[in-house]
């Protein structure tokens, strides 16, 4: 409830500073101040204190008996404590904290049946291919936002639907037919002309749209996401490729990276990469090297669900991937696959109550203190070594490979034992024979 009072200036503030009563029954104060009556007269009654340290006290009397009225929220409405939380708010995910009882034994798997789908191949065409995932929806919210961009440049260039899939298609063809300058795809010399992109597209109406090409609005645009220009084409290549995704049982989630050498704030450096430079993202792909899902890596700030936090970086991008998988409506006995940076104890444990198989690398100051030999005397072993604990259907296993690795799985056990071929550095010879276990088999 709200009440309102018809004062003067100097009335309010008495009533604020000596009526206690008021003031403990009101949350919020809002204070509207008329014009005095000498407003726009020439003499004024100016108050002789200091300008630097203007009060209260020493304001001129025409503004302290100008009209004003005080407007006070009461406090009858209960304000809001941190137990109202709205109603789409979910609660984060909390760390879990466990006693661990491991115990030297096998991992006792439980039945799985996975079943795939089995349909009818359809025929269709390479752009039919390429036109379930990049729909008509892509090239509407491309040609829209190019036109609204030109317009504010005061560029009339209308760009219809049509010129931008030739657009989209000359990129495509200069990815792999690549000449020093893509102005030489107009040339008339033959050994640079390439007449399908010529007759597709002219030279100057391929710079303007391509020089002014947009996807999202500039005037509302998201400044805590790094990637807001092109987050709406982010949002719609993501959904397309998760509806179009292959019933697979092997899901593996990593980091991917995209060439780039210019300037950005999210460009990064990644020593010993293939690509070492350009943009970072997580993606989840199946075992036939479909990407399902990515998001790109832009610090503290990258988009996954706010209720993982607390779990980590790495544990928030395979729980949104694994909520991604549930949405296909398959079931959840899918197999993740992961590597150390995402390996932890509390994403094993929140999987395996979703129903999720996983399997990864896993970090020794991760283990939940699981008794196995330390990497310093698993090295002094034959190579070949293993030891492995359990606890609560979750089994870590150490093994002496060129170097010492860590598995930590609630899908796979350590038998049955069996030799693998591996190459002996200190033998200099190939195809030596190791004992290795069902974990070492995946890595």
């Amino acid at each position: 409830m709200s009440s309102r009072r018809s004062l003067t200036l100097h009335e309010i503030a008495t009533v604020l500073e000596e009526d206690d009563d008021f003031s403990n029954q009101r949350q919020d104060f809002d204070i509207f101040l008329l014009p005095p009556d000498t407003a726009n007269d020439y003499q004024t009654d100016e108050d002789s204190g200091e300008e630097d340290n203007v009060s209260i006290n020493n304001l001129p009397g025409s503004l302290l008996r100008a009209p004003a009225e005080l407007a006070a929220s009461t406090s009858m409405e209960k304000p809001e404590t941190e137990d109202q939380t709205p109603p789409e708010f979910q609660e984060p995910l909390k760390k879990r904290v466990m006693n661990y009882n491991w115990r030297k034994r096998d991992l006792q798997l439980r039945p799985i049946v996975w079943k795939p789908l089995y349909h009818t191949p359809i025929e269709r065409s390479p752009i039919e291919w390429f036109s379930l995932l990049f729909s008509e929806e892509v090239f509407e919210m491309l040609t829209i936002e190019t036109n609204r961009y030109l317009a504010r440049k005061l560029l009339s260039a209308d760009v219809k639907i049509e010129e931008m899939k030739c657009l989209v298609g000359i990129l495509l063809v200069s990815g792999y037919c690549q000449v020093s300058r893509r102005r030489m795809y107009w040339e008339n010399a033959s050994d640079s002309r390439n007449s399908l992109i010529a007759s597709a597209l002219s030279r100057d109406r391929f710079t303007l749209i391509y020089s002014n090409i947009h996807v999202a609005d500039n005037l509302n645009l998201d400044t805590s996401d790094k990637f807001a220009k092109v987050r709406p084409l982010l949002k719609v290549l993501t959904m397309r490729f998760l509806e179009h995704c292959p019933h697979k049982e092997n899901h593996s989630v990593d980091e991917a990276m995209v060439p780039y050498f210019g300037h950005h704030g999210c460009k990064q450096f990644i020593r010993g990469k293939p690509i070492r430079y350009g943009y970072k993202l997580w993606v989840g792909a199946t075992s036939g090297g479909y990407i399902a899902w990515f998001e790109p890596y832009q610090g503290a700030s990258t988009f996954t669900n706010a209720q993982y936090s607390q779990l980590g970086l790495g544990a928030s991008v395979v729980l949104s991937y694994a909520d991604q998988l549930a949405t296909l409506g398959y079931g959840k006995n899918y197999h993740l696959f992961i590597d150390k940076f995402f390996t932890g104890l509390p994403l094993v444990h929140e999987l395996t109550e979703r129903g999720f198989r996983v399997t990864g690398t896993i970090r020794e100051n991760r283990s939940g203190k699981c008794p196995l030999l330390s990497n310093k005397e698993a090295k002094t072993k034959e190579r070949g070594f293993y030891d492995y604990r359990i606890s609560d259907d979750i089994i870590i296993c150490k093994w002496h490979d060129n170097s010492i690795v860590s598995v930590c799985s609630n899908a796979v056990g350590v038998d049955p034992v069996h030799k693998t071929e591996r190459y002996s550095q200190q033998l200099k010879k190939e195809n030596i024979c190791f004992s290795t276990s069902s974990h070492s088999t995946i890595q």
